[in-house]
């Protein structure tokens, strides 16, 4: 039985979140940040999938990605790609909300790594990319900021009353 009223609390909470990550993916920042920013698009997604919350999580990261890349410009698919295999890496291998913290943030870092370069080797064959690509920071920021997701997307799930098919089982 499908519960209405779940599938649109979900929406009301991933739609705005999704919107500011993407407004932080093309917003201006130094040099030094830009380049090593969080991938927040991906982690959110990843958590509204761990979590059961979001059933079309693969669909909605092609999407997203997409959107993306024609937001920022990049050979179209790229980051699609990049994001839809992390989300699918993670959703499929891992029963991920059974995890400590500790032991997700490792996970995340190590898939986003391993996705970024992906993601470089297309731009590379493509011919978009540099040489002086750097892939483990980016990735230790991004497992570095999954802590703080995971508690916003936490206090944002309870205060839209967004329910939950694995009850707070990642502390």
């Amino acid at each position: 039985m499908i519960n209405k009223e779940n599938n649109s609390s979900v929406l009301i909470v991933l739609l705005p979140l999704l919107f500011v990550a993407l407004l932080f993916e093309i917003i201006h920042l130094p040099g030094v940040i830009a380049d090593n920013r969080p991938d927040l698009i991906t982690l959110i997604i990843i958590y509204f999938s761990m979590n059961g919350k979001l059933k079309m999580s693969l669909e909605v990261s092609w999407f997203v990605g997409i959107i993306l890349d024609l937001i920022t410009g990049s050979p179209l698919g790229v980051h699609a790609f990049s994001i839809i295999l992390q989300v699918y890496i993670i959703s499929s291998q891992f029963v991920f909300a059974k995890y400590k913290i500790y032991q997700q943030i490792l996970i995340v870092g190590i898939v986003n790594l391993f996705a970024n370069s992906i993601g470089y080797w297309l731009e590379h064959i493509i011919g978009q990319s540099y040489y002086e690509v750097n892939f483990l920071l980016p990735a230790v920021v991004t497992a570095a900021v999954w802590p703080l997701v995971v508690v916003l997307c936490q206090i944002l799930c309870s205060t839209f009353s967004v329910a939950t098919s694995d009850k707070d089982n990642n502390d």
